[in-house]
């Protein structure tokens, strides 16, 4: 898509007012001149701060004018609140994250106007019914709904020989105080439910004289303390305050809320401007040049070219569509020819490959329409490849085994069933000591010699302090001894 984005803004650049000599910076550029753009713009508001209060302090007759205009100055108020004296690095980050999720948007500047939005609502009910507290409604009654399952993991786990089978029954207590969950439909009842298991949760039976599997007794203590540890950082995080409460809570916060909301906008106001002084672009912003060449952005109508693009394409094929975002979503609705009746547009995808969250892509895109196609021939129809080619068997009953019992609807974006499984498609020779295998690398303090106690997983020189590694190297380099390994013993999958 970033090509065909690129043919539309070099052919009608024009039509937004865009200068043709631009040229695409690379990633490292851009992110230099986002931090010196950032930095800028504190320095100018610090600035602007500082002038305002010099001003107001020769009008001031009595009292610490510095105090009282820190009172009335949004901007102090919101790096009081969140920076300490030496850095105001937490504020930069925000504003940062705002920037950077706000290009995932097809409308940048409306969305993070829209962020202000919850701290506007006057009563509880309408405080209710936002986005952001179904949100978390959504997120906590997922996390309470995985619990049961872990604790039958446990209680498992006790029953077997040489287990602690004097916890099992205090398990299934704590199983059963889960029944009636899934009839909760309001946050306030989810908050006293929370309430309900944090209080009923017991102690563990203390067992003397234990003559079983120790590691076993301690999975089973760790696991239930770790659960209860959760249920009590989720009513202390969502449900400390009644919603009546929050709402007081929100209107304290909504200047602080709308200063934040002011700095992000005026740093990517900033940032256009700076970008276009050089005539840089990056692909995010090619993705909504060529977004408002086809639509109108006040009106939300297509525009002239949209119409003619339409003409071109007799189908428009995506493929990767679990890594698409909305802006990209949008371009290509607005060159289909779905608006009128002909729906030509082919997506191919797999929700379980989705890699790119973090470059904000939108799986969600793709479960909409795998949820509302149906598998008849229709104009809305859904085609299931349930067979892989690329894989050994051995390789697909691990991760079936794996993706069933930690794959669902909020983790992974898909319920793993039969409908979602890797079935064997290809046909491959028999090759004896073929099984999946998984790598771990955990880091261990340092012993005195400054040898980690984790060696590699491969048996080579272990690993010294000195080559001063990041946790994502040391596993490179565990994965990479591996490959040599195999290459080694000739080992082939």
């Amino acid at each position: 898509i970033d090509s065909f984005c690129l043919f539309v803004v070099r052919n009608h650049f024009e039509e937004i007012g865009l200068e043709p000599n631009f040229r695409i910076a690379d990633q490292g550029e851009i992110k230099l001149l986002e931090m010196d753009v950032l930095n800028e713009v504190f320095e100018q508001e610090f600035l602007r701060a500082k002038e305002t209060a010099e001003m107001e302090a020769d009008d001031f007759s009595g009292g610490d004018a510095s105090t009282v205009f820190q009172e009335k100055n949004t901007f102090l108020q919101l790096i009081d609140a969140y920076s300490d004296k030496r850095s105001h690095k937490v504020v930069k980050d925000m504003v940062y994250k705002i920037y950077s999720q706000s290009s995932s948007s097809p409308w940048p500047k409306e969305w993070i106007a829209s962020l202000v939005e919850p701290y506007q609502v006057e009563t509880a009910e309408k405080l209710r019914d936002t986005q952001m507290m179904q949100g978390i409604f959504d997120y906590v009654k997922a996390m309470l709904m995985d619990m049961p399952g872990r604790l039958e993991a446990l209680r498992e786990i006790a029953l077997e020989p040489e287990g602690p089978t004097k916890y099992a029954d205090t398990l299934s207590a704590d199983i059963e105080l889960f029944e009636g969950l899934d009839e909760i439909n309001d946050f306030e009842a989810l908050g006293v439910f929370c309430l309900k298991l944090e209080s009923s949760m017991k102690s563990l039976t203390a067992i003397r004289n234990f003559t079983g599997n120790t590691a076993k007794k301690d999975a089973v203590s760790n696991g239930r303390n770790a659960l209860k540890k959760e249920i009590k950082d989720i009513r202390a995080r969502y449900f400390s305050m009644s919603l009546e409460e929050l709402v007081q809570q929100l209107k304290r916060m909504k200047p602080i809320a709308q200063e934040l909301v002011r700095l992000a906008h005026y740093y990517l106001e900033t940032m256009e401007q700076k970008k276009e002084e050089k005539h840089l672009m990056d692909f995010s912003d090619i993705e909504h040049a060529a977004l408002r060449i086809l639509i109108d952005e006040k009106t939300k109508e297509l525009r002239p070219t949209a119409y003619e693009l339409k003409k071109q394409f007799e189908e428009i094929m995506i493929d990767e569509y679990q890594d698409s975002n909305q802006v990209q979503e949008e371009i290509m609705c607005a060159i289909s020819l779905e608006s009128e009746g002909r729906y030509n547009m082919f997506m191919v995808g797999d929700v379980k490959q989705g890699i790119y969250r973090f470059r904000l892509a939108r799986p969600e895109l793709f479960m909409e329409k795998y949820a509302t196609y149906d598998l008849n021939d229709s104009n809305k129809q859904r085609i299931d490849l349930h067979k892989n080619f690329r894989s050994r068997k051995e390789v697909l009953d691990f991760t079936n085994d794996m993706f069933y019992k930690i794959m669902d609807t909020d983790l992974g974006n898909v319920a793993y069933d039969e409908e979602a499984v890797l079935n064997l498609g290809a046909e491959y020779p028999d090759v004896l000591g073929m099984q999946a295998e998984v790598l771990l690398f955990e880091t261990e303090p340092m012993q005195e010699d400054g040898v980690r106690e984790t060696a590699p997983a491969t048996g080579n020189q272990p690993w010294t302090d000195e080559d001063n590694l990041t946790k994502r190297q040391l596993e490179a380099r565990m994965i990479a001894e591996k490959i040599v390994e195999m290459k080694e013993n000739l080992q082939k999958w």
